[in-house]
This record gives structure tokens, C-alpha cells and sequence, in this order.
């Protein structure tokens, strides 16, 4: 019999064709947002893939009684509650490192485009046909100071990618502390916003 595995939320078309592959899996795939027939789905599964828009809790696991492993595509897990998953002995896997770089590079980039203020300049020379290069100067990153609220993988991936590209980095996480290494600044949380 084969191992019936639910996908809720998306996922890359490759990842759902290299499973239908395997013999072994049968597919439940549930890509939402509407996630009317997770019930269903949920009462056939034995290993269940999501992210993190469904809230997982005691009710829910009840209509899993096959269910031996949750996992996580994604790092956290504040959607889930431990706890249930605990009293019904389902180890929880997770890809903390999975969204890290891309994360990163995303945020990266969005600074650039800000602190040098692409997106108005590329507005002004499309939509007004006017190219005036004082105005859209903008700063290097070397003159900011960003702040960055949690330390996880993804935020501390963020923090040393933007040191590298000179920019002063500010970090707080409640959970963690003594992080303030390799240039990075450990800080309180109020003490980013003045800065």
C-alpha cells in the first residue's frame, strides 16, 4: 500500500511530478486557498507537507488518525501546536535553512532598490520620458543603518549579507542573545526604531 502524502498550499510543479513518480506515494495535493476538502484528505494521510497558512492544532490532528510525521516546508512553526503533536507522539520536520537565502537576497535587493531609489527614477524615465540623474542620487548602502528584528536563519542570512555590502547592521531577537558578532550589533528592541 502505497504512502499517501497531502501538499497544502504550492509547490513547484517539479517537486509534485517527482512524487507522483514514486510508486511508493500516492499525491494528496490541496494548493489552496480554499482548503475544502482537507478533512478528507487529512483522514487518508500518513505524512503531511505544509507551509504555513493552516493553523495546526488538537481538532485538526483528530481527523488524521494515520498520520506518523508532520513537516514543515518552511522554519516556523508558530502555526503549529507542539504540544497536540506531542501527546500523539508525530515528530515534526522542518527546513530551517531552506528559505534562507533566498530571503535574504530578496531583502537585499529591495534595500538596494530603495536606497537608491530605482523605482522612482525608473518610473520618471518610462512614464514621464525624463531622465534627471541628481534627483534620483539616492545613498550608498555604507551611509544606512538597517535593523533587523528576529535572528533566526533567515534574519541573521539577512544581517551578514547586508554587512558585506557595507551597510551598519542593528539586531534583536527576545529569544536568543550574544549573537553580536562579525560586525553585526546586538541591540534592544527600542533602541532600533531612533536609529
Amino acid at each position: 500500500m502505497p504512502t499517501s502524502v497531502l501538499l497544502t498550499e504550492r509547490y513547484h510543479p517539479f517537486l509534485l511530478e517527482a512524487l507522483r513518480r514514486r510508486p511508493d506515494l500516492r499525491v494528496l495535493y490541496l494548493p489552496g486557498p480554499d482548503f475544502s476538502g482537507l478533512s478528507e484528505a487529512l483522514s487518508e494521510a500518513h505524512l503531511w507537507v505544509l507551509r504555513g497558512a493552516i493553523p495546526v492544532d488538537e481538532a485538526l490532528l483528530s481527523r488524521a488518525p494515520r498520520l506518523q510525521a508532520l513537516i514543515r516546508a518552511g522554519s516556523g512553526i508558530e502555526h503549529i501546536q507542539v504540544e497536540a503533536l506531542r501527546k500523539r507522539g508525530l515528530p515534526l520536520y522542518t527546513t530551517p535553512h531552506a528559505n534562507a537565502a533566498p530571503v535574504a537576497e530578496y531583502v537585499a535587493t529591495a534595500v538596494l532598490l530603495l536606497a537608491r531609489q530605482f523605482l522612482p527614477a525608473h518610473h520618471a524615465l518610462r512614464e514621464q520620458d525624463q531622465w534627471n540623474r541628481r534627483a534620483f542620487i539616492g545613498r550608498e548602502l555604507a551611509s544606512l543603518t538597517i535593523a533587523i528584528i528576529g535572528f533566526g536563519h533567515n534574519g541573521s542570512r539577512t544581517a551578514y549579507m547586508l554587512k558585506q555590502l557595507g551597510a551598519r547592521v542593528l539586531a534583536y531577537d527576545k529569544y536568543k542573545a550574544g549573537f553580536g558578532a562579525q560586525g553585526i550589533e546586538e541591540a534592544p528592541l527600542e533602541a532600533l526604531w531612533p536609529q
